[in-house]
């Protein structure tokens, strides 16, 4: 008689020990995150409510706020990049290499200043930015950059009623330019 081989028995898998919601979060940092992220969200949201109720809301204050940091972030980005290009001993190497960041970090000012209505300065800053671009070699008629940022600028002209022929020539500019690339 032969003997066949048993079968292996299946063996019910332990089931992981149940862990409520809060016991998970103290291990997860990613949980606490969200979990600390909406309770700031409720906290202002709540402080708001009750300061408009009592009619202290005020929401130009709000906006002005709202655009603080943003703008701290680029004057510190700025002022890095002026102290670091000084404490290298070739600066025009420096400016060579790292011009691009230089344009970034303008871009991104003006675009801020067109954010909070400011168009006059967001303009300026654009054209300085389209200034830095063609001593950086950019082809004022060819760049694709340049025709970027002069779309921007007549976005911005065309947020002041004075401006709008101004915008239309940043426009017919910048499709020109698309036109030859």
């Amino acid at each position: 008689a032969s003997v066949q081989p048993e079968e292996p028995q299946a063996v019910p898998a332990e089931e992981p020990p149940k862990v409520s919601p809060s016991e998970e979060a103290k291990d997860n940092p990613k949980i606490q995150d969200e979990e600390e992220e909406e309770e700031i969200i409720t906290t202002t949201r709540k402080h708001e409510e009750e300061k408009e109720a009592e009619g202290d809301f005020d929401e130009d204050e709000y906006v002005k706020d709202e655009f603080k940091a943003p703008w701290e972030n680029l004057e510190v980005a700025r002022t890095i990049y002026e102290k670091t290009k000084q404490m290298t001993e070739d600066q025009a190497e420096f400016e060579r290499v790292n011009w691009n960041l230089k344009a970034d970090i303008l871009e991104r000012q003006g675009d801020l200043e067109v954010c909070r209505e400011n168009t006059e300065v967001g303009t300026e800053i654009y054209k300085q930015l389209i200034e830095l671009c063609i001593e950086r070699n950019l082809d004022r008629k060819k760049s694709r950059t340049i025709a970027g940022i002069l779309f921007k600028m007549g976005l911005a002209y065309n947020l002041n009623e004075s401006g709008y022929q101004k915008a239309i020539e940043c426009f017919t500019e910048a499709a020109e330019i698309l036109g030859h690339c």
